[in-house]
C-alpha cells in the first residue's frame, strides 16, 4: 500500500465530490479535474484529528476545475490546475493574515483599525463580551457552547451578567459559574428557543446522529442543488484584456456577513466576477474578517426595512446573475424575497443560501456559527479527545466557514455553466453542519498519524475554555517550529489597494487556494484601479450610491461606533492572539481617551442574525454635516452631569474642552427652563419667554420663568435636570418610545418630535423630553443604559423620573398641553408600596385627567384653531381613559376618569391622525392599523368602565362575610350580560387584527402583534376579574334553583379560557423575542393568569418547580424576566408563590365543615398589608370556591 499523503487523499476526496449524484457534475468539469496537480507537504501537520488540509484542497480543486471548464467554454483554451495543499491549508487562516509589508494590519495601520471598529458596534472583544462565546461545563457534567453572536448583551441578559470591566480569564469564570447552574438540555432550550441566540450542547458524533435533527441531517447531501426551469442564458461577450478571467461579466450580489457566505463571493470575485456587497450601516459585522472576505467587492447601502430599500434591491437583482444569502433561514423570505419572488424579478437568477443547521429538521430555524456547527456535529469533542482530553476543544480555525464558502463557489460556477447549456437555473443550499458531517465521514487520521501530529506540537495544549482567537494564536506560535515560514510564502497572497480603508500602502490578503496556468486570478481593484467600480459602473451608481469596502465611513452622517481603535488592536505573539483592553467600561470614557464625538448608538437588537429590515429597532444615519448639533444643544448638554450624579461616564472639564463646549462651570449654554437649549448667553435674558413648544399644537401664552431663584437653578443643576444623556443614546430612547409607548398613547406628534430632535432640539420641552426618556427606558437595551453609567435599567429609569418630576414640580413648563403629556408619561411610574403618593401612577394620571377636563371646559376661550384644538383635547381625554384602564388593572384603583367616560364623544381616525399617522418607525399600513387598534381600545375602555362600576358595587363586592340577597343575584346576571359584551369585543378585535393579510415588514408585523396581544391581554384580564366566583354567592343562598349553578360554571369556564388565552398571547410575544419588553402593567395580568392556572388543579400538589403546570411556569418566567427591569414585580412573584402555598395547604386542610381553613388564614396573614391584598384575597376566595364546587357538584353533594 502506498504511503499516506495529503495529496493522494485530496485526490480521493475530489473524486467523491465529482461523483456525488446530488451535484450531477458536468462532464466538462470532470474532464478539467483530470488536469489537477496536487503539491505540498505530504504528511498531516495541522493538530486536528480530521482532514482539514485534504478537504480544503479537494474542494479548491473542484472550484478550479469548474473555473477551467468555464474558461474553456468561453475562450476556447485548455489549461492546467495546480493546488498547493499548503496554500489551501493556510487559506483557512484567512482573516488572521492580512498584512502590510509583512506586519499584521491589526498592528500596522491605525486607519484600518478605525474602520474595522465602525462595524463592531457592540465591542465584541471587550472581555465580558468576548467570553460570552465559549464552551463551559453544565450542572449535569456536559459541555455547552454559548455564542454571543455580534451582540453579547442578550446572552448577558439571559445569564443576568452586568456590564463590567474585567480580564478575559475573570470573564470566563463569570460565564462558567452561570452555565454551571443549568443542565445542558435546559440551557439549550433557554438560549435557542426563548432568547433565540446561537448555542448548542457539545455532542459526540454518535450523540448528534441520535438526535432528531441529526437523523434528518444524516440523510442530507453535502449541499443541496435544485434545478428550476428558466430562460437559457448565454455568456456575456468578453472584453479585450480580460486575461481569460473565467467569470468576467458575471454580477454577484452578496447579502451576507461574517465568513462562510462572503467567502463564496470572494472567490467568485477572484475569478473575475463583479461582486456587489449589500450593506447597512446600522448592522454590526465581524470586523476582524472584513478585509479578508470582502477583497475585490464593491459596496452599496440598502435598508431592506424600507420600501425604497426594497425597490433598490429589486433593481440590483434585475441585473445580477447570482445572489448569495448568508442570513438565518427564511430571514430574506420574511421580507418578501424568496426563491419564487426573486425569479419573478430575475427568472435566471442563481440563488445561494448558507446557514448553520441546514434547511430541514427541528433545528433548522436556529441561528448558528462555525463553532456551533463544530460542537453540534461532534468535531469539537473529537478535537478534545485527540488532545487527550475528555472535553470539547474548539477546532483551531474557522474551518467549516471557509470550506463551506469555497464549496459554494464551485457549485455556483457549475450552475453558471449549466445555465448556458439548458433553460435552467438553480437554488443552492449550503450548511456548516452538512459540511462537518461530510468531513466526519471522510474519516479521521489513524492513531499513528495522530500521535505524529501531536509530536509536531508538544506545547499546543488548549482546553475547552480556550476561545478561537486564543487557539489560533497558540497554533500560529506552534507552527513557527512545526512548519517554519508557512505564513510567509509570497505566492499565497494577493495585493489589494489600501485606499478604501484609508491606508496609503497596499494590503496583502490570502488569494484563491489554487492556480490556473492561463487564466488570471486576483482582485480587480489591485490591478485595474477600479476603486470598487464606483467610476466604472455608472448604471449601478444610478441605482445606488456605491461606496467603498463595507466598514468605511461613507460620509459625515454615517453611523459611528463609540469604540476607539484600541479595542480592535490585536497582537500576535507570545503564543496567543489577544486584544488590548482600553481600560474603560463605558463608551463615554472611551470618548474621553479618543477625543471623538459619540454618534448615535444602535438600538437593542434581540436577534443579531436578523436581516436589515427584520431588526426591531433599526437605526438610520443621523445628522448631516451641515446640521450637526451646535454647542449648547442636547449633545452638548449630554456632557454636563453634576458632581453628585451617579458616575454617569465621568464627565469632566477636560472632556468639555475636548468637545469644544467649554467648561462645566460655564452655564451660559444650559437652558435652566423648559427648553433643552436657549440661544441666550446672558442668564438674565434666559428668563425671557421661550419659543412656543410644538408649532402644530395649541399652546397657552408662555409666562416668564422669573419665579425660579438662583438657588432653584443651582438645585436643579445639581440634580442633573439639565444634563441629558449623550446624543449617542438619545435616538435609542426616542425610537423605543415611538415603538413601544406611542401606539397606545398617541399624544405627541411623532413627526414633529423627530424633526425637533434632528434639527431643532432647542424647541423641545425639557420636562416632556425627560418624561419621554423615562417612559422609554425599560424598552432600550441594557447596553445603552450601561453606557450612561447606571447599573440597571430600573436605576436609570428612577433617575430619569426624578429629573422629570423635579422639572414638573418646579413649574419649569407653562404650556398646558405639554404638561398633560408629561403627566401621562410619568404615570408609567411603578413605585414600591412604601413610596410617597407623588410617585404613584394614579397621582400623575389624576393630574393629567384634571387638566384635560379643564382644557375641554375652557377650550372656547383659547386662542387656537377650534377644530384642531378639539381633536387634540378629545385625543387627550381618551388617552387618559385608556391609561386609566391599564392602571386600574394594575392597582385595582378606580380613578376619577371613569365618571366622565359616558360623556366623551367617540374618537375617529381623523382625531388621532396628527399623532399616529406621521411615523418614522412604522410603514403606512402599520400606522393605519395602529390608529384603528387604538380606536378599538377606546371602545374597550368605555365598556370596561361600565363593567368596573358594576363590579365594584356593594352587592358584588368580594366580601367573604356578606350573604346573598335577591339584589345580589340580579346583579350577578347583569355581570353575566356585561361579560358577554366583553367577549364579543374580544372576538371582534381578534378577528379585525388577525394580521393574516398584512403586507407590513417583518419588523412592523412583530410590533403589531406585540401591541395587539397587549390589548387582548387587557381584555382577558377583565374577563378573569369579571368572572371570578365570589364566596358570597355560596353562603346560605336560597337561590340555587334559579340557574345559579349553570351560571357559575359558565363564569368559571370563561375565566379558565381567558387564562389559557393569556398564556398563549404571552408565549407568542416571547417567541417573537419581545418578552423582555412586556410593560410593567402586564405583571398583575400575568399573575391573574397564573392564579387561575394554579387553581385549576387544586387537588394536586405543585410547590416544587418541576411539578407546576407549564402555564404556571410560563407566568413565573415572565415575571422573573420583568423583575430585571421592574424590581416592584418581586411583590407580584411573592403573591403568586403565596397562592401556590395557600392552594397546597387548602387541599390538605379542606373540608365542607371547615369553610375557613388554615390555608386561607395563612395566605391572608402572609400578605397582610400588601398593595395587592385585595387581589390575593380574591384569589383565596376563588380557591375555596373551586373546592366547594368540586365537592358540591362533581362529587354528588347537595346544597341543603
Amino acid at each position: 500500500m502506498a504511503p499516506y499523503t495529503i495529496q493522494a487523499e485530496s485526490k480521493q476526496l475530489l473524486n467523491s465530490i465529482l461523483d456525488d449524484p446530488s451535484f450531477s457534475v458536468s462532464p466538462e468539469v470532470k474532464a478539467a479535474a483530470e488536469r489537477v496537480e496536487f503539491t505540498g507537504y505530504a504528511d498531516p501537520w495541522l493538530p486536528v484529528p480530521v482532514k482539514f488540509s485534504e478537504s480544503i484542497s479537494a474542494i479548491s480543486a473542484f472550484v478550479a476545475s469548474a473555473a477551467v471548464a468555464v474558461a474553456e467554454d468561453r475562450y476556447g483554451i485548455k489549461q492546467d490546475i495546480k493546488v498547493n495543499t499548503d496554500h489551501a491549508s493556510v487559506f483557512l487562516f484567512g482573516f488572521f493574515l492580512p498584512n502590510i509589508a509583512g506586519e499584521s494590519i491589526m498592528t500596522a495601520s491605525k486607519p484600518i483599525l478605525e474602520n474595522l471598529a465602525e462595524v463592531d458596534k457592540n465591542n465584541l472583544f471587550k472581555p465580558i463580551h468576548r467570553a460570552s462565546t465559549n464552551q463551559y461545563r453544565t450542572k449535569d457534567g456536559r459541555y455547552y457552547h454559548s455564542h454571543g453572536s455580534m451582540n453579547a448583551s442578550i446572552i448577558m441578559k439571559m445569564f443576568q451578567i452586568p456590564e463590567q470591566d474585567v480580564t478575559l480569564e475573570e470573564a470566563k469564570k463569570i460565564y462558567a459559574d452561570k452555565v454551571a447552574q443549568y443542565n445542558a438540555e435546559e440551557l439549550d432550550h433557554l438560549e435557542n428557543e426563548v432568547y433565540r441566540q446561537a448555542g448548542t450542547i457539545c455532542y459526540t458524533p454518535d450523540e448528534f446522529f441520535a438526535t432528531e435533527h441529526g437523523k434528518i441531517a444524516a440523510k442530507e447531501p453535502l449541499a443541496t442543488v435544485r434545478e428550476l426551469p428558466a430562460p437559457q442564458v448565454a455568456w456575456s461577450s468578453v472584453t479585450p484584456g480580460s486575461e481569460f478571467r473565467p467569470l468576467q461579466g458575471i454580477r454577484v450580489v452578496d447579502l451576507s456577513r461574517a465568513v462562510a457566505a462572503p467567502t463564496v463571493s470572494k472567490i467568485l470575485a477572484a475569478l473575475g466576477a463583479d461582486v456587489i456587497k449589500i450593506s447597512c450601516p446600522s448592522l454590526p459585522d465581524t470586523g476582524i474578517a472584513m478585509v479578508d472576505v470582502n477583497a475585490g467587492k464593491r459596496d452599496v447601502n440598502v435598508d431592506l426595512k424600507t420600501e425604497e430599500g426594497k425597490a433598490l434591491f429589486r433593481e440590483i437583482i434585475k441585473g445580477a446573475d447570482v445572489l448569495v444569502d448568508g442570513y438565518r433561514p427564511h430571514a430574506l423570505k420574511k421580507l418578501g424575497f424568496h426563491s419564487k419572488s426573486l425569479r419573478e424579478i430575475n427568472p435566471s437568477l442563481i440563488y445561494v443560501r448558507e446557514d448553520c443547521y441546514g434547511y430541514n429538521g427541528p433545528w433548522a430555524h436556529r441561528s448558528g456559527w462555525q463553532q456551533i456547527a463544530d460542537c453540534t456535529v461532534g468535531i469539537a469533542m473529537m478535537t478534545g479527545e485527540f488532545l487527550g482530553l475528555k472535553e470539547p476543544v474548539q477546532p483551531l480555525l474557522p474551518n467549516a466557514d471557509y470550506q463551506t464558502g469555497v464549496l459554494g463557489t464551485g457549485l455556483v460556477i457549475e450552475a453558471l455553466l449549466k445555465r448556458t447549456k439548458s433553460p435552467v437555473t438553480f437554488d443552492i443550499d449550503l450548511s456548516l453542519c452538512h459540511y462537518n458531517i461530510w468531513l466526519y465521514r471522510a474519516g479521521a487520521y489513524t492513531a499513528e498519524q495522530q500521535a505524529a501530529i501531536r509530536a509536531l506540537h508538544p506545547e499546543f495544549k488548549p482546553r475547552h475554555t480556550t476561545d478561537l482567537p486564543e487557539i489560533a494564536g497558540m497554533l500560529m506560535e506552534s507552527l513557527k517550529t512545526a512548519r517554519p515560514g508557512i505564513f510567509k510564502t509570497p505566492e499565497f497572497y494577493e495585493e489589494i489597494s489600501g485606499k478604501e480603508w484609508g491606508e496609503t500602502r497596499p494590503i496583502h490578503v490570502i488569494g484563491a487556494p489554487f492556480k490556473l496556468t492561463k487564466s488570471t486570478l486576483g482582485f480587480l481593484q489591485s490591478k485595474y484601479n477600479v476603486l470598487h467600480g464606483a467610476k466604472k459602473r455608472p448604471s449601478i451608481r444610478a441605482q445606488a450610491s456605491l461606496g467603498s469596502v463595507p466598514g468605511m465611513p461613507r460620509s459625515k452622517d454615517s453611523l459611528r461606533c463609540p469604540h476607539t481603535a484600541a479595542v480592535y488592536q490585536m497582537q500576535i505573539g507570545g503564543g496567543c492572539l489577544h486584544t488590548e483592553r482600553t481600560g474603560t467600561s463605558t463608551a463615554t470614557e472611551q470618548l474621553r481617551q479618543s477625543g471623538e464625538s459619540l454618534g448615535p448608538a444602535p438600538l437593542p437588537a434581540h436577534d443579531e442574525q436578523l436581516l436589515f429590515g427584520e431588526e426591531i429597532l433599526n437605526v438610520s444615519a443621523t445628522w448631516p454635516e451641515d446640521t450637526l448639533p451646535s454647542p449648547g444643544s442636547a449633545s452638548a448638554m449630554a456632557t454636563s452631569l453634576p458632581e453628585d450624579t451617579p458616575s454617569h461616564a465621568g464627565f469632566t472639564d477636560e472632556l468639555f474642552d475636548q468637545t469644544g463646549y467649554g467648561s462645566l462651570s460655564g452655564l451660559d449654554f444650559l437652558s435652566p427652563f423648559p427648553y433643552i437649549h436657549n440661544q441666550a448667553s446672558d442668564p438674565a435674558q434666559s428668563l425671557l419667554p421661550p419659543q412656543p413648544v410644538r408649532g402644530g399644537s395649541p399652546t397657552t401664552k408662555p409666562c416668564k420663568q422669573s419665579h425660579l431663584s438662583n438657588d432653584d437653578l443651582d438645585y436643579l443643576l445639581k440634580k442633573g435636570a439639565f444634563a441629558l444623556p449623550p446624543s449617542a443614546v438619545q435616538e435609542s430612547f426616542l425610537k423605543a418610545y415611538f415603538l413601544f409607548i406611542h401606539p397606545f398613547l398617541p399624544v405627541i406628534p411623532e413627526d414633529e418630535s423627530w424633526s425637533e430632535y434632528e434639527h431643532d432640539l432647542n424647541r423641545t420641552s425639557l420636562v416632556l423630553y425627560w418624561s419621554m426618556l423615562f417612559a422609554a427606558c425599560p424598552f432600550v437595551s441594557s447596553d445603552v443604559v450601561l453606557q450612561l453609567g447606571y447599573g440597571t435599567v430600573a436605576e436609570a429609569q428612577e433617575s430619569f423620573f426624578e429629573k422629570a418630576k423635579l422639572l414638573y414640580l418646579f413649574e419649569t413648563e407653562s404650556d398646558e398641553i405639554t404638561l398633560v403629556s408629561a403627566a401621562l408619561l410619568l404615570s408609567y411610574r411603578s413605585p414600591r408600596a412604601d413610596q410617597v403618593s407623588v410617585q404613584r401612577p394614579t397621582y400623575w394620571l389624576s393630574i393629567a385627567t384634571s387638566m384635560t377636563r379643564e382644557l375641554s371646559n375652557n377650550g372656547e376661550s383659547r386662542n387656537s384653531d377650534s377644530a384642531d384644538y378639539s381633536k387634540l383635547v378629545k385625543r387627550l381625554q381618551w388617552t387618559c381613559a385608556v391609561r386609566e384602564l391599564v392602571i386600574a388593572l394594575s392597582s385595582r384603583i378606580v380613578t376619577e376618569v371613569e365618571p366622565c367616560l359616558p360623556e366623551l364623544p367617540p374618537l375617529t381616525v381623523d382625531d388621532i391622525k396628527d399623532a399616529t399617522l406621521q411615523s418614522k418607525v412604522y410603514d403606512e399600513e402599520t400606522k393605519l392599523l395602529f390608529a384603528s387598534m387604538f380606536l378599538s381600545l377606546t371602545k374597550l375602555t368605555r365598556l370596561a368602565a361600565k363593567i368596573r362600576l358594576l363590579k365594584s358595587s356593594e352587592e358584588t363586592r368580594p366580601d367573604t362575610h356578606c350573604t346573598v340577597t335577591d339584589k345580589t343575584v340580579n346583579c350577578l346576571f347583569d355581570v353575566e350580560k356585561a361579560s358577554l359584551e366583553l367577549t364579543s369585543w374580544r372576538e371582534m378585535f381578534a378577528d379585525k387584527f388577525s394580521l393574516a393579510t398584512t403586507t407590513s415588514t417583518l419588523a412592523n408585523l412583530k410590533m403589531l402583534i406585540f401591541h395587539r396581544n397587549l390589548a387582548l391581554l387587557l381584555c382577558d384580564s377583565f374577563l378573569i376579574t369579571l368572572n371570578r366566583p365570589r364566596q358570597a354567592y355560596f353562603s346560605n343562598s336560597p337561590h340555587w334553583s334559579q340557574g345559579m349553578i349553570e351560571l357559575l360554571k359558565a363564569q368559571w369556564h370563561r375565566a379558565k379560557f381567558a387564562a389559557a388565552d393569556m398564556t398563549k398571547l404571552i408565549s407568542e410575544v416571547r417567541n417573537l423575542g419581545l418578552g423582555p419588553y412586556l410593560p410593567i402593567t402586564m405583571s398583575p395580568i400575568a399573575v391573574n393568569s397564573g392564579i387561575v392556572h394554579i387553581l385549576q388543579q387544586p387537588l394536586y400538589g405543585f410547590t416544587q418547580a418541576s411539578d407546576r403546570p407549564e402555564n404556571v411556569k410560563l407566568c413565573i418566567n415572565v415575571l422573573e424576566e420583568m423583575q430585571q427591569r421592574f424590581p416592584v414585580v418581586n411583590d407580584m412573584i411573592t403573591m403568586l408563590y403565596a397562592t401556590i402555598r395557600f392552594a397546597e395547604q387548602e387541599v390538605a386542610a379542606y373540608s365542607l365543615d371547615n369553610p375557613f381553613s388554615p390555608g386561607f388564614r395563612f395566605g391572608r396573614d402572609l400578605l397582610s398589608g400588601s398593595d395587592q391584598d385585595v387581589i390575593v384575597r380574591e384569589a383565596f376566595i376563588i380557591s375555596r370556591t373551586i373546592h366547594f364546587l368540586d365537592g358540591l357538584f362533581y362529587k354528588g353533594y347537595h346544597k341543603k
